[in-house]
């Protein structure tokens, strides 16, 4: 993924679940770290189906398709 607008998004949601551990900013098209010349790609993985499992008394399961 290299849409600056989608990056940025992704960036500002490391650190209010991460904190300040991993801090990126966008440019040219990537996520950098900062003091760093390179970043961590990003990509989009479109999930097609996914499964659900539910435990306790009564075990549950389910299926999802996109």
């Amino acid at each position: 993924m290299t849409d600056p607008a989608r990056l940025q998004r992704l960036a500002d949601a490391y650190p209010p679940k991460y904190g300040d551990l991993f801090m990126f900013v966008v440019r040219d098209g990537v996520l950098q770290g900062e003091g760093s010349e390179d970043g961590p790609l990003a990509y989009e993985v479109r999930a097609t189906k996914a499964f659900a499992f539910g435990k306790g008394e009564v075990f549950s399961q389910t299926r999802y398709r996109f």
